[in-house]
């Protein structure tokens, strides 16, 4: 994104600012350029320009996935919790009988709120079973999954039973977990299971889907003569898929987890009907907070440099030292980071004395420079902790090449920014 002028003098590059997660630490990057370009004398001449945004923040998620009820333990620096919960989906009807088949098991329902407060201390989590199938008879529900905190409760509902065949008429269907029943900013139901053939040769319908995150779950496919229903699919995104019924003779099929409801079973005696799933419950929470910015202006202007030559933003220098600081929530660490030189004929970093296409790029913390060589490989450490609030300012350092071309160049430094002791 450079502007460059006719006779080349001078180019303008936009500072640029990012952050990714590396492990368990957030990283920020501060990026600057350096542009380096020759009136025709053969002076060289530096300009520097970043930078847009002035700073980047991002929280550290810890998360926590139960898959059976539990107890979560609460850091002591944490006020605020976001919680999803899955209900369980509900089992599908058996059958006792030599015709007809049983209905499928419903799908658990989804629940979400974000930022429950909660402090200290421990808080049960309630992950909601899947239905158990019977031989010969209706399907057990799912159970409900749920979390209360201080102030509020989220609860996702369970995915009702299917219903073995009954009176010379197929299994009825269980119904999904309804939204409706559940507590939570964000909710979506289960899908309802699938009727069961009211046939001679009877199959089982099939489990509803659990809820998602985005959708409701679908609801489980009816079963027909020699044909069983199909398990709904699991909602968008994360709902566990309904089983299928079973055929003739034989078991339903289970649910996937979370939330998925169990098929119906086919015709034949002290059959059962699939299993439902379990639900599930996630806890994510925020402990630190890394953010870095720009306390200067960011704009530095060189003037005309020799070949051979050096020039600095120490205070002896040109006085232009970029700061940067610390506005998270726990002690970081800076460091940096040089790239070679591009454009035409490029330049390497080097530690030693320049040549030819090289220079050497060093950087202080302290305003009686103490300069540290940046190199291509590796972050050089400038502040071991920067507590939070405090700021490190950076003064650089360039030693030009003995010979190059007339050709601008661009060099890229990267102020890293992680908490400290990560």
């Amino acid at each position: 994104m450079g502007i460059f002028a006719k006779n080349n003098l001078a180019r303008q590059n936009f500072f640029k600012e990012k952050f990714w997660r590396v492990k368990k630490f957030l990283t920020g990057l501060v990026i600057f350029v350096l542009v380096v370009g020759w009136i025709f004398s053969g002076w060289p001449r530096i300009w520097q320009e970043p930078p847009v945004p002035p700073k980047i923040q991002e929280a550290l998620a810890d998360t926590q996935t139960f898959t059976t009820s539990g107890t979560w333990t609460c850091p002591s620096e944490v006020s605020l919790v976001d919680v999803e919960c899955w209900g369980g989906g509900g089992a599908g009807g058996g059958n006792n009988t030599a015709a007809d088949g049983g209905g499928g098991g419903g799908g658990g329902a989804y629940s979400k709120t974000i930022g429950v407060v909660v402090a200290a201390g421990n808080y049960p989590v309630t992950v909601g079973g899947g239905g158990a199938g019977n031989a010969g008879t209706t399907g057990d529900s799912g159970g409900d999954s749920s979390f209360t905190g201080d102030s509020e409760t989220v609860l996702a509902k369970g995915g009702g039973g299917g219903y073995a065949p009954s009176g010379g008429e197929a299994g009825v269907a269980g119904a999904g977990g309804q939204s409706s029943a559940g507590t939570g900013d964000t909710k979506y139901s289960g899908g309802s299971g699938g009727t069961g053939a009211n046939a001679v040769f009877g199959c089982g319908g099939g489990g509803g889907g659990g809820a998602g995150d985005a959708a409701d779950g679908g609801v489980g496919g009816a079963a027909a003569n020699k044909t069983v229903g199909a398990g709904g699919t699991g909602g968008t995104a994360g709902g566990g898929a309904g089983g299928a019924g079973g055929a003739e003779n034989l078991d339903g099929n289970i649910g996937t987890a979370p939330g998925g409801g169990g098929g119906g079973s086919g015709e034949g005696t002290s059959k059962t009907g699939g299993a439902g799933a379990a639900g599930k419950c996630i806890l994510t929470w925020s402990t630190v907070i890394v953010s870095i910015y720009r306390g200067t202006d960011g704009i530095v202007a060189y003037g005309n440099v020799l070949l051979e030559g050096s020039t600095s933003t120490e205070p002896a220098g040109l006085d232009d030292g970029q700061t940067f600081g610390n506005n998270g929530s726990a002690d970081e660490k800076f460091s940096v980071i040089t790239t070679d030189a591009s454009n035409g004929a490029p330049w390497t970093a080097v530690s030693g004395e320049p040549g030819d296409n090289q220079f050497r790029h060093s950087f202080s913390t302290t305003t009686v420079p103490n300069w540290k060589i940046l190199n291509t490989a590796t972050y050089v450490l400038a502040s071991s902790t920067v507590s939070v609030n405090a700021t490190t300012t950076i003064y650089l350092q360039i030693e030009m090449p003995s010979a190059s071309d007339y050709v601008a160049k661009t060099i890229t430094v990267t102020i890293l920014a992680e908490e400290a002791g990560g």
